[in-house]
């Protein structure tokens, strides 16, 4: 039950922020969830902690996709890549970069926190490229390199506005290059 109640909060703050960022109070969250504000605290000790706990559980959750997609066997080294960015959370609004740094700023140590969560993420990514390249699914490159440009054009798009940010993803990963200039090969598929 407690558990229940734990998640019921997370999910619910989530939407609070969402909607108001950092300025979500905590007496709105405990009248939306029609419990009281006792009741918050004492599954959580803060809005602080509330915030970490709920962006730690979604980033958990997008690295699991992640996993999933970049070791499912059945599907090519192209389809994973564009995979890998299409993953997102059912259970939180898009943020932007903009909406996400107002909110931190009031929290350090949970940004700190995220940042290193997020690390985890573009070290898996820059797993899957050293595989990749080893069976040559994809053409040899210089994987920092390429995971530099990868950071800044995802940083580009979370700037943008949700509505744009499929469009923009796409053409990040695809460019405006001919087709042989693809990083994966394009005879096997990426298979």
């Amino acid at each position: 039950m407690a558990k229940d109640i734990s998640k019921d909060i997370l999910q619910a703050a989530l939407h609070e922020i969402s909607k108001y960022g950092a300025d979500f109070h905590m007496d709105d969250l405990a009248k939306n969830l029609h419990i009281s504000k006792r009741t918050l605290y004492e599954h959580f000790s803060s809005k602080q902690e509330i915030v970490r706990a709920a962006f730690i559980s979604v980033q958990d959750e997008l690295y699991e996709q992640h996993l999933q997609i970049l070791e499912n066997p059945n599907i090519s080294a192209e389809e994973k890549l564009i995979g890998y960015f299409q993953v997102k959370s059912p259970r939180v609004a898009v943020m932007t970069v903009r909406e996400m740094n107002a909110l931190l700023a009031k929290m350090p140590d949970v940004r700190s926190e995220l940042l290193a969560r997020s690390r985890r993420d573009w070290q898996l990514l820059q797993r899957f490229f050293e595989v990749a390249q080893e069976s040559d699914a994809f053409r040899h490159f210089h994987t920092p390199l390429l995971m530099h440009m990868l950071q800044g054009a995802v940083n580009d798009i979370l700037r943008s506005s949700p509505c744009d940010r499929k469009r923009l993803l796409v053409s990040r990963i695809y460019g405006r290059m001919h087709p042989h200039h693809f990083i994966w090969d394009q005879e096997t598929g990426g298979k």
